[in-house]
């Protein structure tokens, strides 16, 4: 995909820029950022939920720093695109990358990933936790997850499909966790993006999908699809009418992923802490908060520190997760 640039030609003609809050801000804040172009890398597709929470901050970004700031899209396999970049780019802090701590799963789940999260990345912060839902298509007739578990267990196979749009070693993961604790075996079906995904579910060519709310949060709102259940420890404020799995009896199908800010460990401590420090500032301004929270986070703004003990005790869940269910990375 072409990358997009945001200049102030562009953000003036757009009217990007025009709100009280982004005028406040000096074009030429000093920064010891590189004096160059500046790009944040997302792994997944333009028009997703993780691609919109970037271009609502880059912009603001670009005005702040006085630099170009590109947003490229790599997407494909858990957003792995963007870890690989941040592996073999350039060290003086000039990429980041916006990743959910999915992709940083993947250095568990996968043998073929070739990076790894402690020792080649540097979280910059920490943007909010997301929870991941499970959501059926509205010609399923079911309204609950108690009603759905029934209806899986009909003769028909095709009510057992359940789509995510994970790699193969995650998906296997996830598909055994949900399966394990409903009682159920699933048969998974791997989608390459969250919007083939949710255009099946509501033309009925699949029964079920799991993945993050920030894909079908929208839909479902709008009555085409219907979410049975989400894996974090609290209803959503923007989904209250769907319960928590741990609500529902389900307590080992908590779970709770996050968004960060990444770049390479190789970059200078300094250059880190200005990252920090601009993208804190972007999270803090009103109009931005609210485009991430619309999404279905629930909004963050940490410290590198708190990002980077976050980033340790995440893998270590997902390690000790593949242990208990027996599994090994996958090629």
């Amino acid at each position: 995909m072409k990358p997009t640039f945001f200049t102030r030609r562009t953000l003036l003609r757009t009217g990007t820029v025009a709100t009280p809050a982004l005028l406040t801000f000096a074009a030429h804040a000093q920064t010891q950022l590189p004096d160059k172009a500046l790009r944040i890398i997302v792994g997944f597709a333009a028009n997703g939920g993780a691609d919109q929470m970037v271009r609502a901050v880059a912009p603001f970004l670009e005005r702040r720093l006085g630099r170009h700031i590109t947003v490229e899209n790599k997407p494909g396999n858990t957003g792995s695109a963007a870890g690989d970049s941040l592996k073999n780019g350039p060290a003086d802090g000039s990429v980041i990358a916006f990743m959910p701590s999915t992709t940083l799963a993947l250095s568990v789940a996968s043998a073929d990933v070739k990076f790894e999260p402690l020792v080649d990345f540097a979280p910059l912060t920490a943007v909010g936790t997301f929870e991941t839902a499970l959501a059926v298509t509205p010609k399923a007739g079911v309204r609950t997850l108690e009603e759905y578990i029934e209806w899986t267990r009909n003769e028909d196979a095709k009510r057992r499909r359940v789509g995510m749009a994970l790699s193969d070693s995650l998906l296997q993961m996830y598909m055994r966790s949900i399966g394990r604790e409903i009682g159920v075996t699933l048969d998974a079906v791997a989608y390459r993006g969250s919007a083939p995904l949710v255009a099946d579910l509501q033309d009925n060519r699949i029964a079920a999908g799991a993945g993050g709310v920030t894909a079908f949060l929208e839909y479902h709102r709008g009555n085409r699809l219907r979410m049975l259940a989400v894996s974090g420890p609290r209803r959503l404020d923007l989904a209250k009418d769907v319960p928590t799995a741990t609500e529902l009896g389900h307590p080992t199908l908590l779970t709770e992923e996050w968004y960060g800010y990444f770049t390479s460990a190789r970059v200078p401590l300094q250059i880190q802490q200005e990252w920090n420090r601009q993208i804190r500032a972007a999270i803090a301004v009103p109009e931005i908060s609210a485009q991430i929270v619309r999404a279905g986070v629930q909004l963050e703004n940490s410290t590198q520190e708190v990002a980077a003990a976050r980033m340790a005790a995440h893998i270590k869940m997902w390690k000790d997760r593949m242990d208990s269910l027996g599994l090994k990375p996958t090629n």
